[in-house]
């Protein structure tokens, strides 16, 4: 007897329907999906084929991240309280993208068909564009636009700073207003030697004043500042000199400058018995002074433009003992102290 076999291929078959190539499938892994999400959530839904969740991910992301420096530079937290929930709230939004990523390798099952973009090449340059950029941008808002970081390397702003100290710098204060008596700032210097040289120090008068320095008095068109032996009452708020490292023989004092009050190393070695001259502050220039005024010279003052100023320290992010001291070591009760 002969028998007829249809070609399951054969379209003209009834009984059958064509056979369809889709693409070559492959399982998602859960250990794949779970470290791609870890380096950046978009590369977990690449992974499982779901373009639009990526890009959403993607663009939630640079908002957060956009969004928490805003905050930052406006609040002015010491940055290790606002770090840790910056990298506490990303690691919540990536283990909901997480859970999400891993319900869809659930779901397809062995049925995935690859994708185009299911590659490894793909995914570095998702990766760059979408994480290494983006942070790197971040990265140089923040310590180019936003912050800067000086190290102190002398006793010139001595008590309230010492060597050693590592100092986190706002430098958008004075594009919000501008400088006053008082405030610490620093400031380019024009030594042509050293171009990047950065000065630290304080301002005591604006354009138009009048400054004299006798010993370690100083008086602004004519009048003398007023000064307070430190830990009198009511020469300072509570708690505005909190770890301030106050010497035993350096006879520190508070100042007030126009209502501006700061500690001050004064009388320590006086630099002459006669008053320095008078200084007049030109229209576009600012005078510095540093707080330890024992360590002045016959040139006391600094006089700089605005321009010149980078920005007002505002933390110490850091502090080390300098080496030479034979306690060298990190000064953890200093880090996070307010300096401005």
């Amino acid at each position: 007897m002969n028998t007829t076999t249809a070609d399951p291929q054969d379209p003209s078959d009834p009984g059958l329907s064509p056979i369809e190539y889709h693409g070559e499938t492959a399982r998602r892994s859960k250990i794949a999906a779970i470290l791609l999400t870890g380096l950046h959530p978009a590369l977990g839904y690449l992974y499982v084929g779901k373009t639009g969740a990526a890009v959403m991910a993607a663009t939630a992301l640079g908002l957060y991240v956009a969004i928490f420096m805003v905050v930052w530079g406006a609040l002015q937290f010491f940055p290790l309280l606002p770090l840790f929930v910056a990298i506490a709230g990303w690691i919540v939004l990536a283990s909901l993208c997480l859970m999400d990523v891993l319900r869809e390798v659930d779901r397809l099952g062995e049925g995935y068909v690859l994708k185009g973009f299911n590659h490894a090449v793909i995914y570095a340059l998702v990766l760059v564009f979408v994480g290494v950029l983006p942070g790197a941008v971040a990265w140089q808002a923040a310590t180019g636009v936003l912050w800067g970081v000086v190290k102190i390397n002398d006793n010139t702003m001595y008590p309230t700073l010492a060597p050693g100290d590592t100092l986190l710098v706002d430098r958008l204060v004075f594009k919000r207003r501008a400088p006053r008596r008082g405030d610490k700032v620093v400031v380019k210097t024009s030594d042509s030697g050293n171009p990047s040289r950065v000065l630290l120090s304080r301002i005591v008068g604006l354009p138009g004043d009048r400054v004299i320095l006798d010993d370690s008095d100083v008086a602004i068109n004519g009048t003398r500042l007023a000064r307070f032996t430190y830990g009198d009452e009511g020469d300072l708020s509570e708690g505005a000199l909190a770890g301030a490292p106050v010497p035993g023989n350096a006879r520190p004092y508070v100042e007030d400058n126009d209502g501006a009050r700061y500690l001050i190393a004064g009388d320590v070695t006086p630099h002459s018995d006669e008053p320095s001259e008078p200084v007049v502050v030109g229209k576009d220039e600012i005078l510095l002074l540093s707080d330890n005024r024992g360590m002045i010279g016959p040139e006391p003052f600094v006089t700089v433009s605005p321009d010149q100023i980078i920005g007002q320290p505002r933390f110490i992010l850091f502090s080390e003992a300098p080496p030479q001291e034979a306690s060298s070591r990190t000064r953890w009760e200093r880090i996070g102290l307010r300096v401005d």
